[in-house]
């Protein structure tokens, strides 16, 4: 089983990991997480231990679960949200330790030959989509993606995000720098390490398994590295009202956040490799969603990553192949049109949201949502929280950006993410920097 060796230097009084020292097999997992569907990442972690949680996400994810397929427009939706698309699979299926097991190099075809080739002429990447010929397109097609363009020969220069070997320093809290001894010192001085002697060098070699505590953590902790390597307690539960990392992520999304053309602005700490490509920059800092994921009018305005790949099939393999393909035999091969998972019309080009409309749903303070039934899911819900109809009240509240930034940052860190969103107010004033600064 492959792993990574981490050099870790750790304060032996604060039982504290200051900083890693690695290659960068570690680095591009860890940039990883930046491209990573939040579906996957829940998926992941649940199957590591079914107890973990963060915040309302495993709620959500076992609500789409439940919901019966019928809601949905189509098959496919129900499969997207639990199993999404990478659309920067073809950058992570090199990485050294391989934690998505989510197969994107599979398409699906009609059941009949004669429809891909002279019919309707679709192609799908989720199974039993149905054609416009009626037949569920459940043909299982192997297409490899492409390797990226960065990869080498050498074994040793294979990185995936950070092309070039060399060495990096990576904080507790996931900030990555070349290794240098300005940033080791650096590191030590905002921990406040005065005395060296308390440091002492360890060696960690870690596998998937604790790359994906890593993950984890990394979402629910200030101190991932340590709570890995040190095993110094259990992952963080993060229902307590003043947790830190709630504080800090709630102040942070709503009156601090700048928009440039509709797009949200985030601040990142990025090595900056001098060879890595202007692409996978815009992988790390803009990520996207995979094609056919989006839909109109999302209150998030994430972009869907464009697939510029054209599809022709092969009439003597019976296969579809893709534009760098030599055409065998120098034949003119019909083109293969992408079908739009959430669309259930024949052209397969109209798909937009996941569910039926006009479908109604119950979701509860903690992410938890049902098919709404008016008058028996009020009753149930006032009698879990033993609260009476005299103590409530209805009101309407408007969802555009600004609310969907805080509802998201809400259900990674609180158990009451709808009234964190629109009844809590945070101080106007409150900065993430100031609570690093604690």
């Amino acid at each position: 089983m492959a792993t990574i060796s981490l050099k870790a230097s750790v304060d032996k009084k604060s039982n504290r990991v200051v900083f890693v020292e690695s290659d960068e097999f570690f680095v591009d997992i860890l940039f990883s997480f930046l491209t990573m569907p939040m579906g996957t990442i829940i998926h992941l972690i649940s199957n590591l231990s079914p107890t973990n949680r963060i915040g309302c996400m495993n709620n959500l994810y076992k609500s789409v679960e439940n919901i019966d397929v019928r809601y949905f427009r189509t098959e496919a939706c129900k499969d997207m949200l639990l199993h999404p698309h990478n659309a920067a699979a073809a950058y992570s299926k090199s990485l050294k330790l391989k934690i998505d097991d989510i197969d994107t190099s599979s398409f699906f075809c009609c059941e009949s030959s004669q429809c891909i080739a002279s019919g309707y002429k679709l192609l799908s990447q989720y199974k039993n989509v149905y054609c416009g010929c009626g037949r569920p397109m459940s043909r299982n097609l192997n297409l490899s993606c492409p390797a990226p363009s960065n990869s080498g020969s050498d074994e040793r220069n294979q990185g995936v995000f950070v092309q070039e070997l060399a060495r990096f320093v990576v904080s507790d809290y996931f900030q990555v720098m070349p290794a240098s001894t300005s940033a080791s010192i650096s590191l030590l001085t905002k921990l406040g390490v005065m005395d060296t002697s308390n440091i002492e060098e360890r060696i960690f070699d870690i596998g998937v398994t604790e790359v994906l505590e890593l993950l984890e953590c990394s979402l629910v902790s200030r101190t991932p590295l340590t709570e890995v390597l040190l095993a110094r307690k259990e992952v963080p539960e993060l229902r307590n009202e003043d947790s830190l990392q709630r504080t800090s992520l709630m102040r942070e999304i709503p009156e601090h956040q700048s928009e440039i053309n509709g797009e949200t602005s985030v601040r990142l700490v990025v090595c900056k490799s001098k060879k890595v490509s202007n692409d996978i920059k815009e992988i790390l800092l803009n990520p996207k969603i995979a094609p056919g994921s989006g839909y109109k009018n999302q209150p998030l305005g994430v972009k869907e990553a464009v697939d510029n790949q054209q599809y022709y099939y092969d009439w003597h393999t019976s296969k579809p192949i893709r534009t760098e393909s030599i055409c065998p035999r120098g034949s003119t091969l019909p083109l293969l049109t992408m079908m739009d998972p959430k669309s259930p019309y024949k052209e397969g080009t109209e798909g937009d949201g996941f569910l039926l409309d006009p479908a109604m749903f119950t979701v509860s303070d903690d992410l938890v949502v049902t098919p709404i039934s008016p008058v028996s899911e009020l009753s149930l819900v006032l009698e879990k929280l033993k609260i009476s109809f005299n103590d409530i009240y209805i009101c309407e509240v408007q969802v555009g950006r600004e609310e969907a930034s805080r509802l998201l940052a809400a259900s990674f860190v609180s158990e009451s993410a709808l009234t964190d969103t629109f009844l809590r107010k945070m101080p106007k004033d409150a900065l993430i920097s100031d609570v690093l600064k604690e």
